[in-house]
């Protein structure tokens, strides 16, 4: 009588194991099939001259077809070739919102900064974003 039990039980585990199977094979298929790299949309600044002390807003969407990966974010002040702000986030998920902001020193004299977006993919595939910052002197 144990005999007949173990053998449904049995074949439902096996059944189990192949349907489980069939499906990550379907989606390491069709990931691998992406070739499409994560959409990039700046939502702010709208404008790129600022005064200094002024605040930076900083805010941008990403979306992804199938998994995002790395998102990184940095605002590179050129003038004196230095990272004024960075920020990188690994994820799995389809979309994602920042929103944030960097206030300009008040000593700022003129300056060109380089605000820069990057995005991937689980396959690979890279997006990059770059908006130039210039900042002058208060008249």
């Amino acid at each position: 009588m144990v005999n007949k039990l173990k053998l449904p039980i049995w074949l439902l585990s096996l059944s189990s194991l192949l349907l489980l199977g069939a499906c990550s094979k379907w989606h390491e298929d069709a990931a691998r099939d992406d070739r499409e790299a994560p959409t990039l949309i700046l939502l702010a600044p709208h404008r790129s001259d600022f005064l200094p002390g002024d605040t930076i807003p900083i805010s941008l969407e990403v979306l992804e077809n199938d998994e995002l990966h790395d998102v990184y974010i940095g605002l590179n002040n050129l003038s004196d070739m230095r990272k004024v702000l960075h920020y990188g986030i690994h994820l799995h998920a389809q979309q994602l919102r920042i929103d944030t902001f960097y206030r300009l020193p008040l000593q700022e004299g003129t300056a060109h900064y380089e605000l820069q977006i990057e995005a991937s993919d689980h396959r690979g595939n890279q997006n990059e974003l770059r908006q130039p910052i210039f900042v002058y002197p208060a008249p």
